[in-house]
């Protein structure tokens, strides 16, 4: 590795363990809105996911099922930066059916050791 690869590589690791403890910092806050907190504590823990995975598969060999979990965390920010703008503008209660704006997500966690990951045909098939 070159001088600047080591760089690059230690400052996006510092990313993702920045971004994991300001996940863990606002899930434990008790100051201000708490649910605005939570959100946005799961919002960012979803994008470190996304992003240390991609950080981490360009430096090493990732199997599969490691990339689905972080395509899965990429399927969530969507409906966590929707619930927490929801929430910061309109000061929206939280209901029992907003879980359904994660059932993608969670099938794609549970099922990620299943779902080909691979540069093969069935790979392309399941994702298209």
């Amino acid at each position: 590795m070159t001088l600047t690869r080591e760089i690059i590589a230690v400052l996006s690791n510092l990313g993702v363990f920045q971004g994991l403890f300001l996940a863990v910092y606002l899930m434990r806050l008790k100051k201000g809105d708490r649910i605005a907190n939570i959100l946005l504590a799961c919002l960012l823990f979803s994008l470190t996911v996304r992003v240390g995975k991609s950080v981490f598969n360009h430096y090493l060999v990732l199997d599969p099922w490691v990339r689905n979990l972080g395509l899965s965390g990429f399927l969530s920010v969507g409906p966590l930066l929707f619930l927490y703008g929801k929430r910061i503008l309109q000061n929206y209660q939280l209901q029992k059916l907003d879980i359904l704006h994660f059932i993608p997500s969670i099938v794609f966690a549970v099922f990620a050791y299943a779902i080909p990951n691979q540069s093969d045909l069935p790979s392309y098939i399941s994702y298209s």
